[in-house]
């Protein structure tokens, strides 16, 4: 019988190994997903003459555009980690990255039958739709009284393929230098699960605690205000580097400068005192924290789920905001830039929980 329609049960994501051309043996299942999409698109360039209106042919001269966003409930850092980046190593978050180490990946979207959970299911129990060359252009962290903390990422590959199970089936990387599929490489999606033993289901605001270098900024004594919410986030753009004899871009390359921003918004509490005529000639740098912990019964402490540290952020901007009712709120924008690898004074850094037994 058909398929009638695809729900959230019978959809699971999973990231592979990196390179995205090199073994498959190894696939990360990538939990607690809410959302997931992707789409496709094949540029192509109208070749005309004279002596003919209509064009005569319709060309690929550019690499085709594949993309996939996705999000999920941050309950430790075991996706991240999935994902290439540098968690609990003391340097920044994208070393891996940069260096070229976790660059590019190969991302595996199981769908499974009707009436059933992907949970226990594994390559054999259902289609897989896999993007090939896929590398993160964007990442941000979010949180706000009353919701579940969530990251979300946006990925940009170079191909794309459908298969009618996820056993042995054939790498979906592509070779840049000519678009020839990668030969020799296989994948098999492993036995989905719901967690690791002992995960956190999701984090409250309430196991969510935010600190700052120092306690003031212009104006707002903003580590004593009750904060309402965080966001932190970057972009990587991406330059596709072309050449003569290639089919595809064989390279993309992240275009620096990279900023990294994160807000905080906040109940206006104390005014501290401030004058903006005094950052023109004097830059403040704050260290600013944002720690996600496990929630435990009864009083204590829970342990550090997942930590994001952006050092020598500069405030960009702040904003006030008063109406008849609701309390007085209060914001404030920091920017930085990702550090290189060595660079322990700036830009972001990742520590938490990565694995369960």
């Amino acid at each position: 019988m058909s398929r009638k329609r695809s729900i959230y049960n019978q959809i699971a994501l999973l990231a592979g190994p990196s390179p995205a051309t090199g073994s498959q043996v190894g696939i990360n299942q990538l939990h607690r997903i809410q959302t997931v999409n992707w789409d496709l698109s094949v540029p192509k360039e109208n070749v005309n003459q004279m002596g003919q209106l209509a064009a005569i042919d319709r060309i690929n001269n550019e690499s085709p555009q594949v993309s996939l966003d996705f999000s999920y409930y941050a309950t430790d850092m075991q996706n991240e980690n999935a994902l290439g980046f540098s968690v609990n190593s003391g340097v920044s978050a994208l070393s891996n990255i940069l260096q070229k180490l976790a660059d590019d990946k190969n991302y595996y979207v199981l769908l499974v039958g009707e009436g059933e959970d992907a949970v226990g299911k594994a390559g054999a129990d259902g289609a897989v739709t896999a993007i090939g060359n896929g590398f993160i252009s964007s990442y941000s962290a979010e949180g706000s009284v009353g919701g579940f903390p969530t990251c979300s990422l946006g990925i940009e590959g170079l191909n794309i393929s459908f298969h009618a199970d996820g056993v042995a089936e054939p790498s979906p990387a592509i070779n840049p230098e000519d678009g020839a599929p990668v030969i020799g490489q296989a994948f098999t999606i492993p036995t989905i699960v719901s967690g690791g033993v002992g995960q956190t289901t999701a984090i409250k605001h309430g196991d969510i605690t935010v600190s700052i270098s120092d306690s003031a900024v212009i104006g707002e004594a903003i580590s004593s205000a009750p904060i309402q919410s965080y966001n932190m986030s970057f972009d990587l753009s991406r330059e596709n580097i072309d050449r003569l004899g290639s089919r595809y871009a064989f390279s993309k390359e992240i275009n620096f400068p990279v900023d990294v921003s994160l807000t905080l918004e906040a109940l206006a509490g104390d005014i501290s005192t401030g004058n903006l005529a005094d950052l023109i000639c004097t830059s403040v740098g704050y260290d600013i924290t944002v720690t996600l912990r496990q929630p435990i019964c009864g009083t204590g402490i829970g342990a550090v789920a997942a930590q994001y540290q952006v050092k020598n952020v500069q405030l960009d901007s702040q904003n006030w905001g008063n109406s008849i009712g609701p309390s007085e709120t209060f914001s404030a924008s920091f920017i930085g830039q990702i550090s290189a690898s060595g660079d322990t004074a700036n830009g972001l850094f990742m520590s938490g929980i990565t694995g369960y037994a």
